[in-house]
């Protein structure tokens, strides 16, 4: 597959993404009560950068004059297919396990993914795997006062 080729299927998959993800999240009711910031606000925001971006690198692909190349790759398959069955392991364990210990395993375990022996630094790995759920653990409940789920770890 050519680079061209790949830029165009990745901008239309995310353009469809993006739409996809901002319609569902335009029926997320709000669980706090309020009308304007409700559940569905942040989600709306992601899914509105990612249509935006898509819709850049789209642009760019289709003006772009630049020499095509073909691009194999195996490696970068195998990250792809695995940081996919990461996703889907991740909403599968979510609930059950809760967004601290659930976040935890995913980051640990897409940072081994996307890393390569000379850069792969596994005790940093650890301290940003534990720490950066926490906090976001604690922004969520204490500071916008919104509830993750907090599974085997209920405080």
């Amino acid at each position: 597959m050519t680079d061209k080729k790949r830029d165009l299927l990745c901008s239309v998959i995310f353009l469809a993404f993006g739409i996809f993800m901002f319609v569902q999240s335009a029926a997320i009711k709000p669980l706090m009560g309020s009308k304007d910031l409700g559940s569905g606000f942040v989600p709306k925001i992601i899914a509105g950068c990612i249509i935006v971006i898509a819709g850049v690198k789209l642009i760019m692909t289709l003006t772009s004059k630049k020499e095509e190349k073909k691009i194999e790759n195996d490696e970068d398959k195998v990250g792809g297919l695995l940081t996919i069955a990461l996703l889907l392991i991740y909403s599968v364990l979510f609930n059950t396990l809760g967004f601290i210990l659930s976040t935890v395993l995913y980051l640990f375990a897409q940072m081994l993914i996307l890393s390569d022996e000379r850069n792969r630094k596994i005790p940093l790995f650890a301290v940003i795997a534990v720490v950066a759920p926490v906090v976001i653990y604690a922004l969520f409940v204490y500071v916008i006062k919104m509830p993750l789920p907090a599974g085997l770890l209920s405080f």
